[in-house]
């Protein structure tokens, strides 16, 4: 008997290290967006999001390292997933949430809110030890509630998958795709840059 795994997600996940200058200056960029921000302002979000103010991080020349480096892994993704050839992929959404201890951003994707997008990234600008990492939630999650599988045992059948991430660290998945973060317990900030792409003819 052969067993056949049908309709599989892929997700990328790469390292993207900036230098010195790359870095400050973009943390620099983050932190005064995110100086009179407030905590719970943003949708599914228990920290500081610069979505409260600015969805357009990419316009800023802080983080066109960021954004150019990410769009290679996308196009790859792009190709991967067999999306219609000929576009041009361009962000039309990003943002930075900050994260400290006992703060998660809620389940959600990325096709609906403020901008249509395609494929997103997030990538970690810092991500202490024991900060929490992403979880991609069961596409079919839907249906498998319908069923009588144990998808409450977390070693057999979850729902939901963890990619393990560290510092400069870029994942990269379909915009559809349903996704949390764990709390976080770290005394030390985490700080997650989202990027929406979408493709255009």
């Amino acid at each position: 008997m052969t067993k056949i795994d049908l309709f599989s997600t892929p997700v990328l996940k790469a390292k993207l290290i900036p230098n010195d200058f790359q870095f400050n200056s973009l943390d620099k960029l983050i932190a005064k967006l995110l100086a009179d921000s407030k905590e719970n302002a943003w949708a599914q979000e228990d920290g500081k999001s610069t979505g409260e103010k600015d969805l357009y991080l990419y316009k800023h020349i802080q983080a066109k390292w960021l954004i150019d480096g990410a769009l290679e892994h996308v196009k790859t993704l792009w190709e991967t997933m067999d999306y219609k050839k000929g576009a041009e992929i361009v962000p039309v959404a990003s943002w930075a949430n900050l994260h400290q201890y006992g703060q998660a951003t809620g389940e959600h994707s990325h096709c609906g809110g403020a901008e249509k997008a395609h494929i997103s990234v997030v990538y970690y600008l810092k991500k202490p030890a024991s900060s929490g990492n992403i979880m991609f939630t069961d596409p079919l999650e839907y249906i498998h509630k319908m069923t009588p599988v144990n998808l409450y045992d977390e070693t057999l059948n979850s729902m939901y998958k963890e990619i393990e991430t560290e510092q400069f660290d870029l994942v990269v998945f379909p915009s559809w795709l349903k996704h949390h973060t764990q709390a976080s317990k770290s005394q030390e900030d985490r700080i997650a840059i989202s990027v929406n792409y979408i493709g255009v003819w």
